[in-house]
């Protein structure tokens, strides 16, 4: 097949959602398909079958950044011919959308509960651009099939768009286990603690994100320092591209500055999961975070919330722990002490499932699924 795969960020350091794009472009590659990527900002070095189109987009304001994206995407895509063209981004129209950033829609009404604070927002650029391509890429002319990465994003599809359920496959996230696995965990453990200035006897928790607000780094903050108050000696390291200031004067006015690190974004983001003991992400509104089944496979236990469509494959209490609300802190806190009371025991107890856990969803088995629904897109376009 010859195949269009469009992502704004095709940079595998980027994040859980672009290394995911990446390492769907190279599996297909590596199965035979002819992959044409279309992106507005790349890695030069990529998988040699893979021809990347650079997107020219306007850069600010946002408004123009996604609309000019979008329209210059459909623009190139006339001059060529595809089997199969399928949105990792918000584009349209197209074959295939993979609903990975979820819908804006639905993050509005969690960002702004209000009514009427919300029509206020409603009136920013930015967001009318956004809610109008989404709107389009849902319109029944505007797609074949759409792919649906958490029961949560399914049941909101269904419920915001009216898209009909014969048109959605549901297909989880796959990591790379070559690359994310325990088999070096502690080699990389001792070296990185010993870079980053950590203690062999502290607890290191992990957050991971691009946008610290809307992952929930807040209520990471507050559960460290809980646990901290409860007697255990706690490392906070928040990685990842956002503004730490107004984070850190949450730590520094409870005098917790001395046990948060920011490390910025690390490109051997797998490093810094064999250097922890947990992952911390309790997400407002996450469709499937791939950071959680990426630090599942380099066996770290995930604490998260039920607004985050990986929850959706962690067995609560023993492969992780997952709590109702970013708020509900003290749950998460009570969870965490329970572990780390039996000398370390239970820690390794659930690390050890949540490692087995992540086997099951490969990155090869995600693409074998994917493939599944291109070829039966192509059976309805009549090509055998």
């Amino acid at each position: 097949m010859k195949i269009a795969l469009i992502r704004k960020d095709f940079i595998d350091a980027q994040g859980g959602a672009e290394r995911y794009a990446v390492s769907l472009a190279r599996g297909l590659a590596g199965l035979g398909h002819k992959v044409h990527v279309f992106a507005g900002k790349f890695d030069r070095q990529q998988h040699p079958d893979i021809t990347i189109h650079k997107v020219p987009f306007i850069k600010s304001p946002s408004a123009l950044k996604n609309l000019s994206f979008q329209r210059n995407v459909r623009r190139l895509l006339q001059n060529h011919d595809f089997d199969i063209v399928q949105g990792l981004s918000q584009v349209f129209p197209q074959d295939v959308y993979r609903m990975g950033d979820g819908l804006h829609l639905h993050w509005l009404q969690i960002q702004t509960p209000v009514p009427w604070k919300r029509v206020f927002k409603l009136l920013s650029p930015r967001h009318r651009v956004i809610l109008a391509i989404e709107k389009h890429i849902f319109k029944q002319d505007n797609y074949r099939h759409i792919i649906a990465n958490s029961i949560m994003c399914k049941n909101q599809l269904l419920s915001y768009y009216n898209v009909p359920e014969e048109k959605i496959s549901l297909i989880y996230n796959g990591v790379d286990l070559k690359r994310f696995n325990n088999e070096m965990k502690d080699v990389s453990r001792t070296r990185v603690r010993k870079k980053m200035g950590i203690k062999k006897e502290d607890i290191v928790l992990l957050f991971v994100g691009h946008n610290f607000k809307r992952k929930g780094l807040q209520f990471t903050i507050k559960t460290a320092m809980a646990l901290k108050e409860k007697g255990y000696k706690i490392k906070l390291v928040a990685a990842g591209r956002g503004n730490p200031a107004p984070f850190l004067k949450i730590a520094e006015k409870e005098r917790f500055s001395d046990s948060i690190i920011f490390s910025g974004n690390i490109k051997t983001v797998e490093e810094l999961y064999h250097a922890s003991d947990m992952l911390i992400h309790p997400a407002l509104y996450d469709p499937f975070s791939n950071v959680c089944l990426e630090a599942m496979a380099c066996g770290l236990p995930v604490v998260t919330t039920v607004f985050n469509g990986a929850s959706e494959i962690i067995e609560n209490e023993k492969s992780g722990i997952v709590v109702e609300s970013a708020l509900e802190v003290g749950k998460m806190v009570s969870g965490i002490s329970f572990l780390l009371k039996n000398n370390q025991s239970g820690l390794q107890a659930m690390s050890r499932e949540s490692a087995q856990c992540a086997r099951n969803f490969s990155v090869e088995k995600n693409i074998e699924k994917t493939v599944k629904v291109y070829e039966e897109i192509l059976r309805g376009k009549g090509v055998s």
